[in-house]
């Protein structure tokens, strides 16, 4: 007997639209002497800017505190702009997990790297010992270099990564220059 197709069609078709539709907007946040660091971001996400020396995206869900992402340039207002480079930026990375290796609860902070693309760049994750009630537990922080820009991120979050941290990383992996 011959097994119908239809279903695992459908599954295919729901999973693309899935895919698709996974973007609703752009994030654009202008960087002086440089142009504009862009980012596709989840649907379903806010977000908002916090000027000053150094810019920040923040971004969080449209409703409730999930998580809270910060996304910033390194780039000084007199145009200095540190190295960029998958080395430089793994070791701005590793000097951050080490800090953060005295309040974590992991006795390791393994350094994973980040590629999509062009966008290369390295991230840890940490969970904070001493949390306190309605602070978040889970902290995930990472470097990427976007044409020359290094960019940092923090994705702050409680509960399932799948929900937070993996989006957020893959909206990383969408930065471009424009």
């Amino acid at each position: 007997m011959r097994r119908s197709t239809a279903p695992m069609a459908f599954a295919c078709l729901c999973a693309l639209a899935t895919a698709f539709s996974a973007y609703a907007g752009e994030a654009r946040l202008p960087v002086p002497g440089w142009g504009a660091l862009v980012l596709s971001v989840p649907d379903g996400w806010k977000q908002s800017m916090k000027p000053g020396a150094v810019p920040v995206l923040e971004l969080a869900p449209a409703t409730g505190k999930g998580f809270a992402i910060h996304v910033s340039p390194l780039r000084a207002a007199d145009g200095f702009m540190p190295d960029a480079s998958p080395k430089s930026l793994r070791g701005i990375i590793t000097v951050e997990a080490q800090t953060m290796q005295a309040q974590a609860v992991e006795k390791e902070l393994p350094i994973r790297d980040l590629h999509a693309g062009a966008i290369y760049g390295s991230y840890f994750t940490a969970t904070d010992r001493n949390a306190k009630p309605g602070e978040f537990k889970r902290m995930t922080q990472g470097a990427i270099g976007v044409q020359g820009l290094p960019v940092v991120f923090t994705i702050l979050y409680n509960g399932d990564p799948k929900l937070s941290e993996a989006p957020a990383l893959r909206m990383m992996g969408t930065a471009r220059k424009q």
